[in-house]
């Protein structure tokens, strides 16, 4: 069943339908018959609806974070400095590194948004890069390694969903083990996850050209108003609190959406539009989650 649905997978098949496939190939090859592994199957799916929709929630927060134009702030700052002196390009490399890596942790607990601040951030950074010259692929694996690093270790957020999900799918496996064994256990393939970080900044330290056209700094000149940054950040801590308080996904980014909603920071007559587009942009995720739990 795993090798069905890495291969189709390394093959470009879509995920949800390798998902499907390894499961019944497993199913059938194992002798429990059509029926037996399409019961299986459809009995696992349930557990992963409430992880879709915390994704679904959690990417129109996400969204709705991003039309108070905060992110695009900190990319006008950075080109700003760039544009000042040609001698703080080194000090720019290290501030969107830095940024992208310390967004990549918090996105897993802090700012629960998860990949949907990728095509929030990253999209408006790529001409930054290109002046500087940045080799993508180490972008990508500081996102890999801010991303897994942090949900396969750390037990809080997205690390708890995981975490739980392990533990759970060990323990019916036959294996009696908690969430909290899984830290220790996960502590080995992230450290092999920093390291390879580094080897990364090695092998692709090199200067790398790609196709892009000129930034004029004035194109990048945002007006956020005080309020809506704050609101933007007490409606974040209000997230973070209500998800440890009731130890929910769902209710954190419902607390976050609804705060935005009602200090204004998110206008009424945009928001169905906003969350609509946020929930479809991590929809096929949440498809994967289903999927996969069927799988398991």
């Amino acid at each position: 069943a795993v090798a069905v649905m890495l291969i189709l997978s390394l093959l470009r098949i879509n995920v949800v339908l390798s998902l499907v496939l390894g499961a019944f190939v497993g199913g059938l090859t194992s002798g429990m018959g059509i029926e037996a592994t399409v019961q299986s199957f459809t009995e696992g799916l349930g557990a992963g609806a409430t992880i879709a929709l915390s994704y679904g929630l959690l990417g129109g927060f996400a969204i709705a974070i991003a039309k108070t134009r905060i992110p695009e702030l900190m990319i006008a700052g950075m080109l700003k400095i760039l544009n000042g002196e040609s001698n703080r390009k080194g000090l720019v490399k290290v501030l969107i590194f830095f940024l992208i890596f310390v967004m990549s942790i918090l996105s897993q607990n802090v700012i629960p948004i998860h990949i949907a601040f990728i095509p929030l951030l990253i999209p408006p950074i790529l001409k930054i890069l290109n002046m500087l010259e940045v080799d993508r692929r180490i972008i990508a694996v500081l996102i890999a390694v801010g991303l897994i690093g942090t949900y396969s270790f750390v037990p809080a957020g997205f690390g708890a969903i995981f975490q739980d999900i392990v533990a759970t799918q060990v323990s019916e496996a036959g294996m009696a083990v908690s969430s909290r064994d899984v830290p220790a256990a996960m502590a080995i393939p992230v450290l092999g996850m920093l390291i390879g970080l580094l080897v990364a900044f090695v092998v692709y330290r090199k200067p790398r050209q790609y196709k892009h056209n000129e930034v004029e700094t004035e194109s990048l000149n945002v007006n956020v108003s005080k309020f809506v940054m704050f609101s933007t950040v007490l409606a974040l801590v209000a997230s973070l609190c209500a998800q440890v308080l009731t130890d929910s996904m769902i209710v954190g980014s419902f607390t976050g959406i609804m705060l935005m909603y009602f200090t204004g920071a998110l206008k009424w007559k945009e928001a169905d539009d906003i969350l609509s587009e946020g929930m479809k942009m991590m929809a096929f995720i949440g498809f994967v989650m289903i999927a996969a739990n069927g799988f398991a």
